[in-house]
This record gives C-alpha cells, structure tokens and sequence, in this order.
C-alpha cells in the first residue's frame, strides 16, 4: 500500500498556525486525483473553520528505491552531511539540499568532492533531472523555478 498524507495549514486572526492532517491509500489514484481530493478536501475544511486554509502538502509515502542498503551503515552519523547549494533560474535566490549522513570518503576536507562518481550523478538530477519512463523530470524550487547550476557542496553538521 501506498500511503498518502496530505497536510492543511490553518492560520488564526493572530497568525497562529494549526494543521489538520489525513491519509488516503493512494495504490489505485493518480496524482491528479489526489491533488483534485486535496483541493477539494481543501474547501471543505474551509467551509468549517473560523481559520483561513494557508498550505496544503501532499506525502507520498513509498519506497524509495529498489536496491536500499538493508540497514545503516555502522558509524553512520546523521549531523554530519553535506549541503549542495543551486541556482536559480531566473533569481538571485539559490536552493540547498542538505544530505544527512554522506559518506567520508566523498568529502575532500570539508568541500565535497563533485568530481566523484555518485555525487556527479546525485548533482546531474538535480539540475537536469531523471528520466521517468519517458519523461524528464527535473526538481524545482517551492516557486517552481528551476534549479540551476551547483554553485557549492560542503560539510554540514546539525543536531
């Protein structure tokens, strides 16, 4: 089963923020008819709220890959990543991903190496994206613009 959740945000008169929050099994739907329920879902909630409706997010949960490792990797330390930052088509603004965990090995002091194979191919569908049965599909910005060209990759540690 493939579990979809799709999150509401509520703002009050003050701008307090709540969420409501359901779960649909998303096998047999298509995104368009999740994002059609959403939408709809959407105005339903508005119509029993005092709150203004702000945001609605759709996850999908599935597995993401078919050849996952079975477990982490002993010593594998989530604070200490590394964080890829990208331009922006048409903006001054950049978008950074932050990988948690990456391996030593990738990094060359604290610059990750982007002359490594499998960071290479991390970068490449970033900025032109993965073939998905016949169609590219290129990550975007929370705006929808495009990402651009890998501008730096270093080490991150957070807790």
């Amino acid at each position: 089963m493939t579990v979809t959740h799709i999150g509401y945000t509520l703002a009050d008169e003050d701008g307090r923020k709540g969420t409501v929050g359901v779960k649909i099994d998303a096998t047999t739907y298509t995104l368009a008819q999740i994002a059609e329920f959403a939408s709809e879902l959407g105005d339903l909630i508005d119509n029993i709220t005092e709150c203004k409706v702000t945001d609605c997010t759709a996850y999908i949960s599935m597995t993401p890959g078919v050849a996952l490792k079975g477990s982490a990797i002993a010593g594998s330390n989530s604070e200490i990543g590394g964080l890829f930052v990208f331009s922006l088509a048409g903006s001054p603004y950049v978008e950074s991903i932050r990988v948690p965990g990456l391996i030593e090995g990738k990094f060359s002091q604290d610059a990750i190496n982007l002359a490594d194979a499998d960071i290479d191919a991390f970068v490449d569908a970033i900025v032109v994206g993965l073939d998905a049965s016949g169609t590219n599909v290129a990550p975007v910005n929370k705006f929808g613009l495009n990402v651009g060209a890998i501008i730096s990759a270093a080490r991150s540690v957070r807790k």
